[in-house]
């Protein structure tokens, strides 16, 4: 080799190195570029970066566990690997998730893709491979490392509407131990200024002994917005005993209209932190709990959906603060209390003397009230915070006044001049009365009447079209000239400010009620408790008398409490009447003195759970069966027989049964028997239905017991059933290509209709579609009622035969063929 051959050689080897060098200065800076890069996580879709659902919302019976990403109603938009890894799993089904992806990353996580329209090409081909070996639409393949490899930020799906639901992108991410996070945990920015919007606050009592504004039901209080993110309770809510709130809330992000689950709620009373929690992680095997963290009884009333500011007994999850039952109820501080009445009159001035210790003592205990939950007399304040995960924050701030609701008993005397005094106030011992107010019946309003009481004399003011005021020793003295006609209503507040039952003053005179009444009265039933609601066309002489089981060993009197004019309440311990025939009498009279009586009828049964038990109606032709694990807790269940509903809208066969409680969550559910006719000819077009909220009956199953001669499905809630025979076959309509029609494409998407009203169909494998005698494997699309193939090979020119098959739960077929040509 010649000198300048060697410097050439020596030159390419120096351009090489250079090369080489650069190179490696290239590879080493864009790996340290792609190393920053894998630290982070891409936003999972191009479609928007706006949410249509967040991480732990509710669900039919379970938590939602990832975020819904708006698409806007469109399907198309790329789908990226959020980090490095490979697909780990694949998931093709018409329902649920429809087509899915699952990724395992590089970090050890679960991402999942879910509602896809369609997948890259190089995992379309695995899909279609897998459904051509096992010969249909549904598959579920697990890979290995390496089969299918991504990296971080490749285009691996298409949003798309499979499954349930309208166009979205589903997307999650689970830990290693495929439980779900929050995927906003891992640093996406989404644009969101905007302050949870709250809708109500729902106070609940929560046992038999426990009460809200003086009764036995929830108070659903829609706040008044006072500034961006800030309400408040207008009205002081009265409790006491074990009661529980809870709130109506929902998030929104910015410049969208649709609301959205919210990520933290957190609850003070006289602020002190009672109870916390946020949706960071959740458990598949928690998912039931759902039903326990939102108010189920609420949501089951068509009430609204509410978030849960308390720990049931029942509820596993462990993401609240404290993680202990019954954190964040109020409970009352018990006074010892006697039935005998007080005359405020008498005990005015020692309670004036004793009031200054009574209020030293409550308020030495405010440290003891703050540490055990548990709340004494009188008025505390209470703030919710809610907030989404990009720390916009909404509160409610609101009065609880704790105290129980008491009857009063004035002293009334009416002389012959037609004046009425009050002479007194009767109240129970340890209640002393601070505050008196009078209200007069004005047509139908109440016209507050001034006064004010001290300690000797009564000094009463103001203006009424009604009466004269005067002055009188230790009472108020209405000189009144048309008495006649009126009446007066009386409510007190006790020493901690808490209110009285009224109470309700008609005079002898008065002729204007004397109708006989007529008496309604409605039966709620809670977890252990019975609460009765007595109403009256006209006024009632008295507290009407209810009397359980009369004249039985086991007869007792209700305590009836009147709420308003005529209208009353009451309640009843379960426990005390269960497994029986239960028979109340309520007995009435107007102001003539005639007397009315109303008899109520019902069967109760206590069903307690880890326990085999039935529950059968009154006929024997519904039963409902608890085995060892269907309930969390006792249930106090009965069946009552719909002969009223409108039916001639579908084939029902026997009765409609309606079962409760329906507002209490099932464990593992029951089975439901319903007994068809002995002269039924085809018992297996029978199914076993309940009838949704809009009125339509749903089917569930269509198991047959020839034995006991019973149709049986297995539920996991109470409501309202019935048998109904379903002999009508699905309808297909719509076949594309249609019937001799003529087509110039060789590669036609062949798609149709099925529809079916009544039963159902159960699954893709109920809907069959042939090409020339060869089976499709179809996509099939339940919520939209059709199916759909496109052809991949051509086909040759002439005639083709299409041939739809589908068959319902009830057996019904149907069948329709039509041919085509191809030019």
């Amino acid at each position: 080799m010649n000198n300048s051959g060697s410097v050439s050689l020596m030159r390419k080897l120096v351009h090489l190195f250079i090369l080489v060098f650069l190179y490696l200065i290239l590879a080493f800076a864009f790996s340290e570029v792609q190393g920053q890069q894998t630290l982070e996580y891409v936003w999972p879709t191009d479609a928007s970066k706006h949410l249509t659902s967040a991480f732990g919302e509710y669900r039919s019976r379970r938590f939602h566990a990832g975020i819904d990403i708006k698409t806007w109603g469109r399907v198309g938009y790329k789908v990226f690997a959020t980090r490095p890894g490979y697909v780990w799993r694949i998931s093709v089904s018409p329902y649920g998730y429809g087509k899915a992806i699952y990724l395992k990353l590089d970090t050890g996580e679960i991402a999942v893709y879910a509602h896809l329209s369609k997948f890259s090409e190089k995992i379309q081909k695995i899909v279609e491979a897998e459904q051509q070996r096992l010969g249909k639409y549904r598959i579920n393949k697990y890979l290995q490392p390496g089969v299918l490899p991504v990296f971080q930020g490749e285009v691996i799906a298409y949003t798309g509407q499979t499954g349930i639901g309208a166009p979205h992108l589903h997307f999650e991410i689970r830990n290693s131990g495929n439980r779900p996070i929050n995927p906003l945990l891992k640093g996406y920015q989404i644009p969101d200024h905007v302050n949870p919007i709250v809708k109500a606050v729902s106070i609940s009592p929560l046992d038999a002994l426990s009460e809200v504004n003086g009764d036995f039901q929830p108070v659903i209080v829609s706040p008044e917005a006072v500034g961006r993110g800030k309400y408040i309770l207008k009205e002081p809510v009265t409790i006491w005993g074990n009661v529980g709130l809870a709130i109506s809330c929902y998030d929104k992000g910015s410049s969208l209209l649709n609301g959205y689950g919210v990520y933290s709620l957190k609850l003070y009373i006289d602020d002190n932190l009672r109870f916390q929690y946020k949706y960071d992680k959740l458990s598949f095997k928690h998912n039931p709990m759902v039903q326990w963290e939102r108010d189920y009884r609420l949501l089951r009333r068509r009430l609204g959906l509410f978030y849960k500011l308390y720990k049931e007994k029942h509820n596993t999850l462990t993401h609240y603060i404290p993680n202990k039952p019954y954190a964040g109820v109020f409970k009352s501080v018990v006074l010892d209390a006697y039935p005998a009445f007080q005359s405020k009159a008498n005990l005015w001035k020692s309670a004036r003397d004793d009031k200054a210790n009574i209020k030293s003592k409550y308020t030495a205990s405010k440290e003891l009230d703050s540490q055990s939950g548990s709340l004494f007399p009188g008025l505390h304040e209470f703030n919710i915070e809610v907030a989404d995960y990009f720390g916009n924050v909404s509160t409610v701030n609101g009065q609880l006044q704790v105290g129980a609701t008491f009857n009063i008993q004035p002293v009334i005397s009416e002389d012959s001049a037609g004046t009425i005094i009050l002479n007194d106030i009767l109240t129970y011992k340890l209640k002393t009365i601070e505050e008196v107010e009078v209200f007069l019946l004005t047509g139908n309003r109440w016209l507050p009447m001034a006064f004010e009481w001290t300690d000797n004399w009564t000094e009463i003011g103001g203006e009424s079209p009604l009466a004269e005021f005067e002055t009188w020793a230790r009472g108020i003295t209405l000189n009144n000239r048309s008495m006649n006609s009126s009446v007066l209503k009386f409510i007190a507040r006790d020493q901690f400010g808490t209110p009285s039952y009224p109470f309700f003053y008609i005079p002898p005179t008065n002729k204007r009620f004397n109708d006989l009444p007529e008496v309604n009265v409605r039966r709620d039933f809670y977890d252990d408790y019975l609460r009765l609601e007595i109403s009256s066309n006209s006024i009632l002489r008295e507290v009407p008398e209810v009397v359980s089981n009369p004249g039985r060993y086991d007869s007792m009197v209700v305590k009836i409490y009147q709420k308003d004019l005529n209208h009353y309440i009451g309640r009843i311990e379960l426990d005390a009447i269960s497994d029986q025939v239960h028979i109340l009498n309520i007995t009435t009279k107007n102001l003539a003195g005639e007397e009315v009586t109303v008899r109520e009828q019902f069967n109760i049964t206590k069903i307690p759970p880890l326990k085999t038990r039935r529950l059968i109606s009154e006929d024997h032709n519904c039963r409902i069966n608890f085995w060892l694990k269907s309930l969390y807790k006792p249930i106090y269940g009965r069946i009552s027989i719909d002969t009223l509903s409108v039916r001639w809208d579908n084939d029902i066969v026997g009765e409609i049964y309606e079962v409760e409680p329906g507002d209490v969550p099932l464990k593992a559910g029951a089975i439901v028997h319903l007994r068809y006719p002995q002269d039924e000819l085809i018992p297996e077009k029978l199914g076993v239905y309940y009838q949704k909220k809009a009125g339509k009956w749903e089917f569930i199953d269509n198991n047959i017991n020839p034995e006991s001669r019973t149709i049986w499905a297995k539920v996991f809630s109470l409501e309202r059933f019935t048998l109904i025979r379903d002999e009508i076959p699905p309808e297909i309509t719509q076949i594309l290509p249609g019937n001799k029609q003529s087509i110039k494409t060789q590669t036609p998407r062949i798609s149709a209709h099925v529809r079916d009203s009544l039963s159902g169909i159960s699954s893709e494998n109920e809907v069959v579609i042939h090409l020339d005698g060869r089976k499709l494997i179809a996509e099939y699309d339940p919520e939209r009622h059709r199916i759909f193939y496109q052809t991949k090979q051509p086909l040759s020119q002439g005639r083709h035969e299409i041939t739809v098959w589908a068959q319902d739960n009830s057996k019904n077929e149907a069948l329709r063929k039509v041919e085509f040509w191809i030019e």
